[in-house]
């Protein structure tokens, strides 16, 4: 991985799942998205707030993982930098 704010890199498809690796360095916002599928955000390290657009806000730290709804606006936003699986 580079050293960009963000970055994201796709690791493989594991039973039919996308599986992407992001890095977010500390500070950095991984900007507001909509998914169009249910997704599964797992912290690998660091320590990152997961934010919707009802006011939800989850602290996450290693090993935590929230389930991303469809249709939902979301953000991430690093603590520390953070390593964390996207899994759709």
């Amino acid at each position: 991985m580079d050293n960009k704010e963000v970055s994201a890199v796709p690791l493989s498809a594991i039973l039919g799942k996308k599986v992407n690796s992001l890095k977010i360095l500390k500070g950095a916002e991984l900007k507001k998205h909509i998914s169009n599928e249910p997704a599964l955000l797992i912290l690998i390290s660091g320590k990152a707030t997961f934010n919707t657009e009802q006011g939800v806000e989850h602290l996450v730290d290693p090993g935590d993982y929230v389930n991303i709804p469809v249709n939902v606006e979301h953000y991430v936003v690093a603590e520390n930098e953070s390593h964390l699986l996207l899994i759709k």
